[in-house]
């Protein structure tokens, strides 16, 4: 950190990062025939234990061993015109080691060279740009404010081509902007909001027909999101109880990459209750969590080309509960 003229602050730092990758992977099935090996030494398929010709792989054994290295950077520079205001722009570059997607079993048929191919990945670079202000104002309230913009070099995106589950390397971008609220009115109570505008793009992005090539917004970032919550503390007896209520605004996102119709999630709001009372070392509190029992999934996955269904994970149902703490050294 180096403090400058009146109010201004720049901070910055450097850091050097070096990863040696080795990949040693053969896999075979005995339903299909189909084998894969990939290593430092060789890198074919066969058919029935049958070496097959190597058309198609792009791949070489030098592939099975990397070095991957990068530079992360950081830089802010705050500036502070009063005690309730503070105001600042950053840049933060940050980077992710290449590697090896190996598969849990063999492709099919036909599927042999895509899958070796697909085994190695290279490194990402993300470019983070910052704008933002951070605000305090009456009836203890603060405010943050944020502009932002990252830039993607080779994005590892996890995709399902056909049969060959595979880490594809893209270009992509985001941008956005976020608030977040904070105020207490009056004493004991608080109320919190946030909100969070995105615009997310992955370019050429390949679908699993062969054919079509499109761009794909990032997997689970909905274009809106935002939170509300309440919270009243007052005295009880020799202690204190609280209530308390939130909710939790999503937009409609895709959970993958390639965004296959099941894997399209839409807009929900989700709300629940806590209500508590603390005295000395012991806190209780009952919950009641989705209090709407509102119906989202929190994964799925288009596994139709396997067995013509789709895989999905919802999250839990309206759920109540009783918590217990006591604190300990106090």
């Amino acid at each position: 950190e180096w403090p400058r003229a009146p109010g201004v602050k720049l901070m910055g730092g450097v850091r050097y990062w070096n990863a040696e990758r080795k990949g040693d992977y053969t896999v075979s099935e005995a339903s299909t025939g189909v084998g894969l090996t990939f290593n430092q030494h060789d890198v074919f398929y066969t058919s029935h234990g049958v070496r097959q010709p190597s058309t198609g792989i792009n791949v070489s054994p030098s592939d099975a061993k990397q070095t991957f290295e990068g530079v992360t950077i950081r830089a802010q520079v705050n500036y502070k015109p009063s005690a309730s205001t503070l105001l600042y722009a950053s840049y933060n570059r940050g980077s992710k080691s290449g590697g090896f997607t190996f598969l849990t079993s063999s492709p099919l048929p036909g599927g042999e060279a895509d899958a070796l191919n697909g085994i190695p990945y290279k490194p990402e670079t993300l470019n983070p740009y910052e704008v933002g202000a951070k605000l305090t104002l009456p009836l203890s309230t603060t405010l943050n404010l944020a502009a932002f913009y990252y830039d993607y070099q080779d994005y590892q995106a996890f995709a399902q081509l056909g049969f060959v589950q595979t880490i594809l390397n893209r270009n992509a971008k985001a941008k956005g902007i976020e608030a977040d609220l904070t105020t207490q009115p009056f004493p004991g109570f608080t109320l919190q909001a946030s909100g969070s505008l995105l615009d997310t793009k992955v370019k050429n992005v390949p679908l699993p027909d062969g054919v079509s090539i499109v761009e794909r917004d990032l997997p689970q970032s909905p274009g809106f999101s935002g939170s509300l919550l309440a919270r009243y503390e007052f005295p009880l007896f020799q202690g204190t109880a609280f209530l308390q209520g939130d909710l939790q605004y999503s937009g409609k996102f895709c959970f993958t990459l390639l965004c296959a119709p099941v894997e399209r999630e839409g807009n929900y709001t989700v709300g629940n209750l806590r209500v508590g009372f603390s005295i000395d070392r012991y806190d209780i509190a009952a919950f009641v969590n989705n209090v709407g029992e509102t119906k989202y999934r929190v994964y799925a996955t288009d596994a139709s080309l396997y067995n013509g269904s789709s895989l999905g994970v919802y999250a839990p149902p309206r759920t109540w509960g009783l918590t217990g703490t006591v604190h300990f050294g106090q």
